[in-house]
Parts: structure tokens; C-alpha cells; sequence
């Protein structure tokens, strides 16, 4: 963290309320194996850390009762398990409740109103790039963070899935990112085998809604405090990793570094008819029917407020932004495709970073001494006491750098021989086009 004066960024707010985050520090190995207020202002979260998962929690409350809850930016839903939840292995063969460890906070399913006629029977089923898979029933419930509540909310009852973040802390997922990448489907659970792109369903998640409502102005900021090595290794949860601020810039020293570029937003598919299972719900846009997605009435509207007449209806699907390079000793010498001019997510919910497999290479080399491929993980073993080299990020021809002990990572360290660490850099096929990757 710099320790620069505060400077408001133009047109953003300064908040001085956080809510905080804990960060879990116990990643179990199926998950190593698979790196292939009461008025318009700005509220904080504390965020807390869970066990050698590198994920960070924020405490939410749903019709009354606390959840820890992941916060992540690289998905949309939120969901909580029920006290029935049928646990499945990676294999996806039925396993005891106890392997999906999670923080025993379960959602009672009959607390949640159904949801309204107009919007009509879907459910649940969406696939994470980390390989965990969950499904579930939507419903509605009264849903409060940092003060902040909004009534009615759709949420998930999760009913089922293979759940690898099981650190025995996390009570589920709370996703804060745009609504094309929800993993709502029409019609009934017991129809998810069918779930395809022309069943999709669209809704506004919480922080939509909560900024439609004007809870807050519509900006979130995360900062993300770094653990000791030690803390990563262990197997407690971490209190106070940082803070959520909803509304504008948390009220901290900051770097007078910044860069403005637009997040990339691409045409939400129109609303044909009420989710059934018995037709089609959306038009996905394509290459050759252009006009597709262009709204002629608002009845295709899944977000009226946002909506015009003659317009596609745009939306985000994750917190993207293009990055024009990535930096350090012999990156110049990689293929250019691989270093320059790359989507990239600002994905909470992941603690490493993924980019193309060539950068990951190249930068593991040149560690001091260089890193090793770990083929039974799939990442870069690493000294713990290793020169990581310089590495930084430019985004709109502004250099950022990363530090140096953010480079090496020391979970990992159950499953390596004392003295190992891994870079916290992995290797990753593109994904659409985007490398997922947390700054």
C-alpha cells in the first residue's frame, strides 16, 4: 500500500465507513490440481480472509441471519447452501455433506418468497472456472451488507454441487459482477440437464438493485491487505484483510497512480416471454442477425430503468478492462500475443493470477533461481526465499507494479517440500477471449 496523501479521484467520492473482509488461508488439493446507510453515500465492509483458499469473505446478512459470504467480482449470484444440500465429489459422485466443509451457516428454503409471476419459474445452474459446479433453486429475500438492505432480492437455495472451496468457513458466494455472467436457467431444477443458452434467464443482483435504489453512488472499491507468510500457511481464518467500500474510495492513503478506461459492455439478450421451461426465453444475438437484441417494446426489457426504445440493452458480463502489457525481465522476448493487449478480469475470487501460459512461463524463469513446472498442480514451484523479478501491469500506458512479496505464494506449502512455494502467477488457455487475473 503507498502511503501517498488520500487524493478524491474526479466525480469519486471518499467513504469513511468499511466493512470488513476475512480471508481464508486451507486449500484442499482437488482445488490446487485445477489452475488450468440511510441515504446516497459510500458504506465499508470489513473483509475477512479463509484458509489456504485465498478468498476473502464479507459478512451478509439474509432475512435476519449472518452469512460469511466470498465476495467475488468474476461472478453475478448469490447463494447459500440448505441445510440439505446434496455434496458431490469432482467426480461428481454423491459424498457426505462433510466433504463440501462448509461454514455451517445453512439457508432454511422455505424462508424465501417465490418469485413473481412476470418473471416466472427458474433456477440455478452455473459452472465456476476454478470447476466447482452448483445448482439450486431461485427465490426471493430481504438481503442486507454494511447497513445497506435491499427487500425482495433474488437469490439462490443452493440444493447441490461439487464445492472445492471447502475451508469450513465460507457459507457460499455473493457475486458482484455483471448480469451475463449469472447462471440462471429457465423452467424447473429437475430440467438443468437441458440448461443451454436459449433457456438463460436475466435479473438484477444486489449491487444493481442497490444502486438503482440509490443506496449508494455507483462505484465499489476492494482493498486488500497482504498476510504474513505465516498466515497463509495456516489453517485459521484471518480477521480484517481489508474492506469493501460501497459508494466511492475507501478513506486511506492512496497512490496519486490512476487510470480511467471504460469496462467493456456487450447486448443483454431480450426477454421473450416469462421463464418457462416449455419455450425459449432470450434472443442471443449473433453473427448474422445483428439486430437481435434491439429492443422494440419494453416487455423484452429484463432491466427497464436501463433500457430505451430502438437501443440494445447493454450490459457487463465481468469487471473487464484492456491491458497493453505485461512486464518484466524478458517479456519482450515472448510472442506478442501473448504479452500485448489482452482483456483482463478484475476477479476477487481468485488469488492468483492466470494469464496466457507463455507469460507464466517466462516470468517463472526468471526467478532467481528459476521456477520449476509443477506438473501434478500445474503451477511454477518456486524457493519461498527466491528474487522474484520486477513484474507490473499497464493499462491506458500507465505502469503498475506488483509487489514483490505478492509474487510468491506460500499456500501451497502442505503439498511441497519444506522451503517451496509456488509463483503466484499460473498459466491458463484464454477463456473467451479474457485471461482471468487479479490485480
Amino acid at each position: 500500500m503507498s502511503v501517498a496523501l488520500p487524493r478524491p479521484r474526479p466525480g469519486i467520492p471518499v467513504s469513511r465507513h468499511a466493512l470488513p473482509i476475512t480471508r481464508q488461508i486451507p486449500r484442499p488439493e482437488v482445488m490446487v490440481k485445477r489452475w488450468s446507510g440511510e441515504e446516497v453515500g459510500t458504506l465499508n465492509v470489513s473483509m475477512n480472509g479463509a484458509p489456504h483458499l485465498t478468498a476473502y469473505t464479507i459478512p451478509v446478512q439474509i432475512n435476519g441471519h449472518e452469512y460469511n459470504l466470498i465476495l467475488d467480482t468474476g461472478s453475478s449470484d448469490l447463494w447459500v447452501p440448505t441445510n440439505n444440500f446434496t455434496c458431490y465429489n469432482a467426480s461428481q459422485v454423491e459424498v457426505p455433506l462433510s466433504q463440501c466443509a462448509f461454514g455451517g451457516n445453512y439457508l432454511d428454503s422455505s424462508t424465501l418468497l417465490p418469485l413473481s409471476e412476470d418473471i416466472g419459474q427458474h433456477h440455478f445452474n452455473q459452472t465456476y472456472g476454478s470447476g466447482d459446479s452448483i445448482y439450486g433453486n431461485a427465490g426471493l429475500a430481504n438481503v442486507t451488507i454494511g447497513g445497506v438492505g435491499v427487500n425482495d432480492q433474488e437469490i439462490v437455495a443452493a440444493a447441490g454441487g461439487y464445492w472445492a472451496h471447502a475451508d469450513g468457513y465460507n457459507d457460499g458466494i455473493i457475486g458482484f459482477a455483471g448480469p451475463l455472467a449469472q447462471g440462471m436457467y429457465a423452467g424447473s431444477i429437475d430440467d438443468r440437464a437441458l440448461d443451454g443458452p436459449g433457456r438463460r434467464v436475466f435479473y438484477e443482483n444486489w449491487l444493481m438493485r442497490a444502486v438503482r435504489e440509490k443506496a449508494f453512488e455507483p462505484y465499489f472499491s476492494l482493498t486488500l491487505n497482504r498476510p504474513t507468510r505465516e498466515q497463509e500457511q495456516s489453517t485459521a481464518p484471518v480477521k480484517d484483510l481489508g474492506q469493501l467500500t460501497l459508494g466511492g474510495l475507501p478513506d486511506i492513503p492512496l497512490s496519486d497512480v490512476s487510470v480511467t478506461v471504460p469496462n467493456l459492455i456487450e447486448p443483454l439478450p431480450k426477454k421473450l416471454a416469462p421463464a418457462s421451461g416449455n419455450h425459449n426465453t432470450t434472443s442471443i444475438p449473433n453473427d448474422t442477425d445483428a439486430d437481435a437484441a434491439i429492443i422494440s417494446d419494453t416487455s423484452e426489457c429484463y432491466i427497464p430503468e436501463n433500457c430505451t426504445v430502438g437501443q440494445t440493452q447493454g450490459a457487463s458480463t465481468w469487471w473487464a478492462v484492456p491491458v497493453t502489457s505485461w512486464n518484466f525481465p524478458g517479456s519482450d522476448k515472448l510472442n506478442a500475443s501473448a504479452v500485448y493487449d489482452a482483456v483482463t478480469i478484475l476477479d476477487s475470487g481468485t488469488g492468483l493470477m492466470t494469464l496466457p501460459n507463455d507469460v507464466a512461463e517466462g516470468f517463472a524463469a526468471a526467478f532467481d533461481p528459476p521456477g520449476v513446472f509443477n506438473s501434478t498442480y500445474s503451477f511454477y514451484t518456486v524457493d519461498c526465499n527466491a528474487t522474484a523479478p520486477e513484474f507490473s501491469v499497464t493499462i491506458a500506458d500507465v505502469a503498475f507494479t506488483v509487489d514483490k512479496t505478492d509474487l510468491i505464494y506460500a499456500g501451497f506449502s502442505e503439498f511441497l517440500e519444506p522451503g517451496k512455494c509456488a509463483s503466484s502467477i499460473v498459466g491458463s488457455a484464454a477463456i473467451g477471449g479474457l485471461q482471468l487475473n487479479l490485480l
